[in-house]
């Protein structure tokens, strides 16, 4: 996959190179190509120009081109002429006559040819009907002409025939070597481009193999895998953020193995004891009577127990557990609930005082679950508290209700106080087993208030005991009458 995506992007930075060099020297192409036709047009009408004035002084001098017509030297002697007085405009070295029947000669602009000479460009002089005088026959079309005048009246023309293309003049050929190296610098640079594109690639993505390698890893069950990777960009905080799964994963996979371990070890435990009094039964060991039965009916209760509470815990876990939703007082709901034990407190002497304050507090939640709440706390207190006290309050705040359940028992050690919400765990085991304790109601407990986007909190009373604080958020409608 770190292949295919590298191979992606250097092929994306390539194409976007080339696309952009290629665009850039054909622009580059028509821009010189357009603007040098246009410059060596203007140089060829400068140095007519020029020429032009030294020809109508010849034109005066001789009175007229007749002593010139059909007379090459007469016509190279008037451009002898014309490079004394115009120095350094005209290619002495280069003019020369080419006999022709009609005779011409060649015509070089300065500093424009480097290199071996190259086709001349062909210049004729035209009396005033544009008939040829001298030099070769020039075509009106095409042709570049400089009007020739004295005393204000045109006497003649000099005339360059300008090349069909512009690659056959000794300019064009220069222009043509410049583009060619433009070219040539543009692949190079591509070239450079693509190569540096390659390296940029392979160190931007170093760490997406290293991330797939980790995930294969994860999915072995591998949860100890982590990634190193220094760079701070998003791929860095992919990575970083892997590491943390990585952990959370390896967290939850120890959990899930305690938690196993934990299930295991509640189940065999009244299972081994109904296989044994079973078998002591049916060995006739112990008596078939109603002692044995009843105790044989208290272990079967409890795995029932231990199975519903696991049940709810999975549902809470996935979601599922339902919750029917409601404005209600939860005051109502604990003194129901309090009510429903007094029977059972007096019993195991637990004296049980309840201060809720005279107010109505209103908040959205399930009676069921909130019943299942308090129970589970009164059943917690009477398994550790009895004999002793509990003072259950209730009190309203600006935005939450706080109901504690404040006992004398001898409370939690330190350590252990975090883990009291922790799904099988028990201060003291045997006692708690003994008692018919499964470990879970407090982790449903936890469940429930959680559900409610509320807190639940344990801490060690300073006087002894334990003090376990419910908040449970008011409606906004209760808020709204409390602030009016």
């Amino acid at each position: 996959m770190a292949h295919k995506l590298s191979l992606k992007i250097v092929l994306s930075f390539i194409l976007t190179a080339l696309v952009t060099l290629l665009l850039m020297a054909w622009v580059l192409q028509v821009q010189l190509n357009t603007h040098f036709d246009s410059y060596r047009l203007q140089e060829q009408q400068a140095r007519l120009q020029e020429a032009a004035v030294i020809w109508e002084e010849i034109y005066v001098e001789q009175g007229g081109w007749e002593p010139i017509r059909n007379n090459p030297r007469a016509w190279f002697k008037g451009w002898r002429q014309v490079e004394r007085q115009i120095p350094g405009h005209w290619r002495k070295q280069k003019m020369h006559q080419r006999m022709h029947p009609e005779g011409s000669t060649n015509f070089f602009p300065r500093g424009n040819y480097p290199g071996s000479p190259p086709k001349p460009l062909k210049v004729s002089l035209l009396d005033r009907f544009k008939n040829r005088i001298a030099g070769p026959w020039v075509p009106e079309q095409g042709s570049l002409i400089q009007p020739l005048v004295v005393d204000g009246q045109e006497v003649g023309f000099l005339a360059i025939r300008q090349p069909k293309n512009i690659m056959d003049s000794p300019g064009g050929r220069f222009l043509a070597r410049q583009v060619r190296m433009l070219y040539v610098i543009s692949g190079i640079a591509f070239l450079f481009a693509a190569f540096v594109s390659w390296l940029l690639t392979r160190y931007f993505l170093a760490p997406v193999p290293l991330i797939t390698q980790g995930t294969q890893a994860i999915i072995q069950r591998k949860f100890d895998t982590r990634i190193h990777v220094k760079t701070n960009d998003e791929l860095g905080q992919l990575a970083r953020h892997f590491n943390e799964m990585a952990e959370t994963l390896g967290s939850f996979e120890q959990q899930r193995k305690h938690w196993l371990s934990d299930i295991a070890h509640e189940l065999r435990t009244p299972l081994s004891v109904l296989q044994g009094e079973m078998e002591a039964i049916l060995d006739g060991i112990r008596p078939c009577d109603h002692h044995q039965i009843e105790q044989l009916h208290k272990e079967v209760m409890y795995l029932e127990k231990l199975v519903e509470d696991l049940r709810e815990l999975s549902l809470a876990d996935s979601g599922e557990l339902t919750f029917h939703w409601e404005e209600l007082n939860p005051f109502e709901i604990l003194n129901t609930t309090y009510h429903s034990f007094q029977g059972e407190t007096e019993l195991q002497q637990l004296k049980v005082e309840l201060q809720l304050e005279t107010s109505n507090p209103i908040i959205k939640g399930d009676a069921k679950r909130l019943r299942q709440l308090f129970s589970n706390l009164l059943s917690n207190t009477l398994k550790y508290a009895a004999p002793g006290k509990l003072r259950i309050t209730g009190k309203i705040g600006p935005e939450f209700v706080l109901i504690s359940f404040l006992d004398s028992g001898p409370g939690v050690p330190e350590e252990d106080v975090e883990k009291l919400f922790e799904r099988l765990f028990r201060v003291d085991r045997s006692r708690s087993r003994a008692q018919g304790g499964t470990g879970l109601g407090l982790a449903i407990c936890q469940a429930i208030v959680t559900k409610h986007s509320g807190t639940i909190q344990a801490t060690n009373r300073v006087e002894g005991g334990l003090n376990v604080a419910v908040r449970l958020p008011l409606t906004s409608s209760h808020t709204s009458e409390n602030k009016s």
